[in-house]
């Protein structure tokens, strides 16, 4: 299945691009079911050691800060390539990982903190849209843009890697994608934010390119009216 975004959109933090809504909207995360993690749990298999709210719905283990992102700014990524890692599989049906445009590119093995599977190294074209797929049990893909999913809630709770830094003048992102599955009013669904649990390293475009692709936003903005 193949969608394509036509939005207007605005460069905001590096790595994502804002569309056309307010920030200051923080999705609230459930308690996980018994018997599965919640996201400082997860962290803290994935990056060992002790980790604590930071006081402004992220964690931080007083070295590593995964700083939560506005749920209006974690919709389209503006990476020119990308890799991505599953880290964990909180749900009953297996999952599948990839984006609105390429479909399902990666089968997550295993459940729990066994699961695994990875991508390197893909091309994006500076309007990246990721997305969990589908299950015996759901019915609709959920993606990072709520506006394709069957409910029109926000299935991701994103979370950004303090720190990281590239090579040859590019700069390098990390992400971490939290997803729900499920669809409002789906049996068992639960809005934990804990079934497919992703980390996503992206190149994003040099400032110069940046730049043109800001005015090229204005110039498509100025035409529409």
């Amino acid at each position: 299945m193949t969608m394509k975004i036509k939005t207007a959109t605005m460069l905001t933090a590096a790595g994502l691009l804002a569309v056309g809504a307010q920030a200051g909207t923080i999705t609230e995360v459930q308690e996980p079911a018994d018997g599965e993690k919640s996201h400082e749990e997860i962290f803290e298999d994935i990056f060992g050691g002790d980790f604590s709210s930071d006081g402004d719905n992220g964690f931080t283990d007083g070295s590593i800060d995964l700083v939560r992102v506005d749920d209006n700014d974690d919709q389209v990524y503006n990476f020119i390539s990308w890799s991505a890692e599953a880290h964990a599989v909180w749900a009953k049906a297996w999952q599948m990982f990839g984006t609105s445009d390429d479909g399902s590119l990666l089968n997550v093995e295993g459940e729990g903190d066994d699961a695994s599977g990875s991508l390197s190294d893909v091309v994006g074209d500076g309007s990246v849209v990721f997305g969990r797929f589908g299950d015996e049990f759901l019915t609709s893909d959920v993606f990072t843009d709520p506006t394709l999913n069957g409910d029109g809630l926000d299935h991701v709770v994103t979370y950004r890697y303090v720190g990281t830094a590239g090579e040859g003048g590019e700069e390098q992102v990390k992400y971490f994608l939290f997803f729900e599955d499920l669809l409002d009013g789906a049996p068992r669904h639960d809005f934990d934010y804990n079934d497919l649990v992703v980390e996503i390293e992206g190149v994003v475009p040099e400032p110069t390119s940046l730049a043109l692709m800001a005015i090229g936003g204005l110039c498509m903005l100025r035409r529409r009216r």
